[in-house]
């Protein structure tokens, strides 16, 4: 009974936890008058520009045109948010920014609340709770709710979702978690295609971690590929009847890639546009968003192809760049403290994912998501701290961990027993709640 009562009394928690990070995000939206944007391109930027002409009637349009032109540049699940808010509350409106905001603060409440328990489920109550706390304060995450509109604050509790049933799926049968977890993957990739590998690894994962044996595993990998590309079949059905071709979420992959493997580019970003000539640029905008995207496809390629060292030196500078403390290609007035508040999060993450690695099942599920999920970022550019923050909460998660652990470590008085149980954890932390 004891037991049931402090469960509660957590859960309470992190609720508390959960509506103090919404609360906070408030008080800077208003505060800060975040809702007051610049320019109409810092509303939403790709999003809210091809938002305004789904709301207006035209369908899902470039953002890149005066005029509506049939567009896959983004990932639709975010954009047909943003256009639903532009619908009932004004285009580009002061009060739409609002409810998008305090959308968005709900959505890194759940985030909270999802990590909490994923927490709960690979370590313990105590390290989920610490890591929603964590979550509800770290200055990027607050940042990315309520300073800027876009899907990046809404990934990782998709994400955080998907990882506790993979770790379900990994200890039992359930059909909840087998069913809830393929829906999820098809819903997150499309909002941010990017996870698209992170799948894959995941799946390896599943195979080899299972305690249901490889058989089932398998088994269990093909419905949840089966569920994601049902979710995601009604957009590339949309996509080919636009385009007359195969495009299974989003176009800008070529132009991406050109980004980050051209002649002049720096490993992490590069304009494009300043490698066509006037005409070239003309014949490209009488091209529909595909054909666009082969041409600069090919040249990526080619030059790959050509400087294969040169490629592989670049990749590496974008490794260094997607994890470092400081992107020098993205500045702001914001640098100085996301470098120190990512900084102790990467530290302590390493620090618990040392202390955990008896733990093996559950560090490499989180292994998985961090070899995965930066993959297309490796090859293709490295611009802007958003690409990696999907991933930070389980930094975070990891660093939380650590925390816990050297602090039971410096208030356990050495006669009261061993503080490192025999899997290589704090006694207080010995497997899950």
């Amino acid at each position: 009974m004891r037991q049931i009562q402090d469960a509660i009394g957590t859960h309470r928690w992190a609720l508390a936890i959960a509506l103090g990070a919404f609360l906070l995000r408030a008080g800077v939206l208003v505060s800060l008058a975040t809702y007051d944007f610049p320019s109409r391109w810092d509303y939403g930027y790709e999003y809210g520009a091809t938002a305004r002409w789904v709301a207006l009637g035209e369908g899902f349009s470039s953002p890149n045109y005066e005029s509506p032109r049939p567009s896959a540049l983004t990932a639709p699940a975010y954009v047909y948010l943003i256009a639903t808010v532009f619908h009932l509350f004004g285009v580009y409106s002061e009060t739409s920014a609002i409810i998008l905001e305090l959308l968005q603060s709900l959505f890194a409440a759940g985030t909270c609340l999802a990590v909490y328990r994923l927490g709960c489920a690979l370590f313990t109550q105590r390290v989920g709770l610490l890591a929603a706390a964590g979550v509800a304060l770290y200055p990027p995450a607050i940042f990315f709710s309520v300073m800027r509109i876009g899907p990046v604050h809404l990934v990782p509790l998709l994400l955080a979702l998907i990882l506790f049933d993979l770790l379900k799926l990994a200890e039992n049968s359930q059909r909840k978690h087998l069913a809830r977890g393929g829906v999820l993957m098809g819903v997150t990739a499309l909002v941010e295609p990017a996870v698209l590998p992170f799948y894959a690894v995941a799946c390896a994962w599943l195979l080899i971690y299972s305690r249901r044996g490889f058989g089932l595993a398998l088994r269990q990998c093909v419905v949840l590929a089966f569920l994601t590309i049902l979710c995601i079949a009604p957009w590339t059905i949309r996509n080919y009847v636009t385009f007359e071709r195969f495009v299974l979420i989003k176009t800008p992959m070529g132009m991406n890639l050109l980004y980050g493997n051209n002649p002049r580019g720096n490993g992490v970003y590069q304009n494009i546009h300043d490698h066509f000539l006037p005409e070239e640029k003309a014949y490209l905008d009488q091209l529909d968003e595909p054909a666009q995207d082969d041409i600069m496809s090919s040249m990526a390629l080619e030059f790959i192809r050509k400087n294969p060292f040169t490629f592989i030196r670049l990749t590496l500078r974008r490794v260094a760049a997607f994890w470092g403390f400081y992107n020098p290609y993205s500045p702001s007035r914001y640098n100085v403290l996301r470098g120190l508040a990512y900084g102790c999060v990467a530290l302590a993450a390493l620090i618990g994912l040392a202390l955990a690695r008896h733990r093996r099942r559950e560090t490499t599920l989180l292994l998985s998501l961090f070899l995965g999920y930066p993959l297309v970022y490796y090859v293709t550019h490295v611009s802007f701290y958003r690409y990696r923050f999907p991933v930070e909460p389980f930094l975070i998660l990891l660093a939380s961990l650590a925390v816990l652990t050297v602090f039971e470590r410096l208030s356990t008085p050495a006669q009261d027993g061993p503080i490192v149980s025999s899997r290589g954890l704090p006694s207080g932390l010995d497997g899950p709640a």
